[in-house]
């Protein structure tokens, strides 16, 4: 996809029975040149776009990371309230337990 780059010794040969004058040359040359930078302009843009797609591909995973990471956390915390509250609860029931048979 890339274009190529332009030879650096781009010339025609001129000889004597040839008709290519040095203007029509030039004038190759400078067709060939803008030829390369054509390509290279929509090289330029292809690249472009691509870096737009990966630009808004990585602000949907930050968000989704975002979101997961926040998620992880009020798991973390609900857990722990309910251990913490299960445990309180055992202990209630083990004090009146123990309280009814009067073994405290």
């Amino acid at each position: 996809m890339r274009p190529r780059q332009p030879e650096r010794s781009f010339t025609y040969p001129l000889r004597e029975n040839t008709k290519i004058t040095r203007m029509q040359s030039k004038l190759m040359k400078l067709r060939y040149h803008f030829e390369y930078l054509d390509k290279a302009s929509k090289y330029a843009k292809y690249v472009k776009m691509e870096q737009i797609h990966y630009k808004a591909r990585e602000e949907d995973f930050r968000k989704i990371s975002y979101l997961t990471s926040t998620r992880i956390v009020w798991y973390g915390i609900i857990t722990a309230l309910t251990v913490i509250s299960s445990g309180c609860f055992m202990m209630m029931n083990l004090k009146s337990f123990f309280l009814t048979k009067k073994l405290v």
